[in-house]
């Protein structure tokens, strides 16, 4: 698990292919890698790898066909920058959200318009989605924590505003106009929403009545919560009917 603050930057030194397995190494800068560290879950770029060598601060990792298939990664080369986070640790301070380093899909900049210190960027979700986005609510973008700023769930389009620390930790300061990034969905939302959408298909194919399927609507968000674990409490005072 990580929180989506990207720690830094490291650079691509290499990037192999031996047979159905891709490995890259990376200069992390971290000069804290230890033997315990093997084996152990590292976000680049949004993507949750094992770490299975290290030299100094040069990182080995390897990837599998799914993952080259899902992510921007495949198309990484070296030279390339990419975003950086440690796992979380219990009890350490998270500014973020919760991040699985499994990632959903990769989206296209579409627009991106520069204030001189903050940038405003646009996306291009794969067609359905943008039903994942709330506004005010919580994207990763290559394992950055981002609130959403504006979605349009017809178009499958959102925007974020990136701050100048934003453009300054990650690698985000070199996006433009075509370029794909790796996203991960809010956890909790994908659950709520995958939910309902079941709920309502099946009752809509049954021809049930409005109030029924406002009452699996309920439940579907009430068995999302519990199952989410995330709002507990909300669970615990609220009375769902039907």
């Amino acid at each position: 698990m990580f929180t989506g603050l990207v720690e830094r930057t490291g650079t691509i030194i290499a990037a192999d292919r031996a047979g159905d397995v891709h490995s890259l190494r990376i200069d992390t800068g971290w000069g804290d890698l230890a033997a315990s560290d093997i084996g152990g879950s590292f976000a680049v770029d949004g993507v949750c790898l094992t770490l299975v060598a290290f030299e100094g601060p040069l990182a080995t990792f390897d990837l599998v066909t799914s993952t080259l298939e899902k992510t921007t990664l495949a198309g990484r080369g070296v030279g390339d920058l990419v975003n950086l986070e440690r796992s979380a640790r219990i009890g350490q301070r998270n500014g973020g959200h919760e991040v699985s380093g499994h990632v959903d899909c990769v989206a296209s900049v579409e627009g991106l318009t520069d204030f001189g210190h903050s940038w405003r960027v646009r996306f291009q979700l794969p067609r359905g989605r943008a039903r994942y986005l709330v506004n005010q609510g919580f994207v990763a973008i290559n394992g950055c924590s981002l609130t959403v700023y504006d979605v349009d769930p017809v178009t499958d389009r959102f925007d974020v505003w990136l701050i100048p620390e934003t453009l300054r930790q990650s690698n985000l300061h070199a996006l433009q106009v075509g370029s794909g990034v790796n996203i991960e969905f809010h956890q909790v939302m994908k659950l709520i929403t995958d939910n309902i959408y079941d709920a309502v298909r099946q009752h809509a194919a049954g021809g049930s009545d409005p109030v029924a399927t406002a009452a699996a609507i309920s439940r579907a968000v009430h068995e999302s919560l519990v199952m989410s674990g995330a709002a507990s409490e909300l669970v615990m005072q609220s009375t769902w009917q039907g």
